[in-house]
């Protein structure tokens, strides 16, 4: 009774040293390898930006590295000196071949450049890991549109009256296309000669321009001026980010 009570507590405790062993198993190596959508853009473009880290660890051992929580991204040393980040994701999986699991976790990021010239992607560092820096050509203006190379988003303005009398109505309609998902919002008219009021709710439709089907979100406001001779309004702006294919 007591030699087979051994055997079992034996067996017992050899399992669980399977089950414990890979958490100690540390990550062997890390790369880190930089991609970009485009190496030549205008400087109202928006670069795309993926960096990949790869490393080899313990089943066990990734899964409590990774599982649910948010890892640090690569450190890029002045990068916002001349890029805006727009928007960054994060996203990760885990591939196990022949004993060994693989870890890739990707870091996507959205940059605007802050000036037309030559610029660089800085060097990255993840870990124990560094990346090449790359350098761009930022031309300087905004890239003309085409039905060849259609803009994923523009803002488009007008009046029902280009010559109204003094304190008349004009209605001021305001539309964003896009292509995309938007996420942000459109600026308001803004001018102390005019009286502004909204007039009705945002509404959605869909519009064609450049021979592309684009969602219109359209804004309309009511303008009285208060003074007489040419008056104008700044142009409108959208503060946000379009999210596409």
């Amino acid at each position: 009774m007591v030699k087979a009570l051994f055997h079992s507590f034996m067996n017992i405790s050899f399992l669980y040293l399977l089950v414990m062993m890979p958490n100690v198993h540390a990550a062997d190596e890390t790369t880190l390898d930089i991609s970009i959508d485009k190496d030549k853009l205008y400087q109202n473009e928006i670069l795309n930006l993926t960096v990949t880290a790869r490393a080899e660890m313990g089943f066990v051992g990734g899964l409590m590295s990774l599982g649910g929580m948010q890892i640090d991204a690569p450190d890029f040393p002045n990068l916002e000196e001349t890029w805006t980040i727009l928007d960054r994701r994060q996203s990760y999986n885990m591939q196990s071949i022949n004993g060994k699991t693989e870890s890739l976790i990707t870091w996507r990021y959205a940059l605007s450049p802050k000036s037309s010239g030559s610029l660089t992607i800085p060097e990255a560092s993840f870990k124990d890991a560094k990346s090449a820096p790359v350098s761009i050509e930022v031309i300087a203006g905004n890239r003309p549109h085409s039905d060849a190379q259609p803009p994923s988003v523009f803002l488009k303005a007008s009046i029902d009256k280009p010559s109204p009398y003094l304190q008349e109505q004009i209605i001021y309609t305001l539309e964003l296309y896009t292509l995309g998902e938007a996420r942000g919002d459109m600026s308001e008219p803004q001018n102390s000669d005019f009286i502004i009021e909204p007039f009705g709710e945002t509404s959605k439709t869909y519009k064609m321009a450049y021979n592309q089907r684009y969602e219109v979100y359209e804004r309309r406001y009511l303008l009285f001026p208060q003074k007489s001779g040419a008056l104008s309004l700044a142009g409108p702006e959208f503060t946000g980010t379009v999210v596409d294919s």
